[in-house]
């Protein structure tokens, strides 16, 4: 009576230890895990080691995806996942390392689309510079015939 008193407290406390680590997953805290000296028996320990790869794995995936979400936020976009997952995890890998390339060659072509822009510019500024000297010029002669115009005016109204 004695043992079995004592091996239902060991599978009580198992079980107690079991229950916070599925609470903290199911709260997105997948860094709790559960001891294997558990003396709950065989079964629970089991259970202890299989919840234990389950919050591992999806640590490591979690972890991997925020460190890239984390780089984009920061305008990084050389981070990528390097570790290969399995399952949905597995899947998520490829598209969120598609989209970091993607956003790079978006990068790439807006800064190569700015360098065109920028010598647009000044060529266009150049061109404007030109047309604004002949302006001038053309002023200057147009002003210096109106003057050439007025004195000779006033010369043939001088002699007659």
């Amino acid at each position: 009576m004695k043992k079995e008193r004592k091996e239902f407290a060991a599978q009580q406390a198992a079980v107690k230890s079991l229950s916070a680590m599925v609470d903290a997953y199911s709260g997105g805290d997948f860094s709790e895990r559960v001891s294997l000296s558990l003396e709950g028996g065989p079964v629970l320990l089991h259970l202890a080691d299989c919840l234990n790869k389950i919050a591992k794995v999806s640590d490591d995936s979690l972890a991997s995806i925020r460190e890239v979400v984390s780089s984009l936020a920061d305008s990084c976009l050389d981070q990528r996942i390097e570790q290969q997952f399995s399952g949905l995890f597995g899947e998520i890998v490829t598209p969120v390392n598609e989209t970091m390339q993607k956003l790079v060659a978006k990068s790439r072509e807006i800064d190569q689309q700015a360098i065109a822009l920028s010598g647009s510019s000044e060529t266009m500024l150049s061109g404007i510079g030109a047309l604004k000297a002949r302006s001038e010029l053309q002023s200057a002669i147009v002003s210096s015939s109106s003057e050439a115009s007025n004195s000779l005016s006033q010369a043939i109204g001088a002699t007659t």
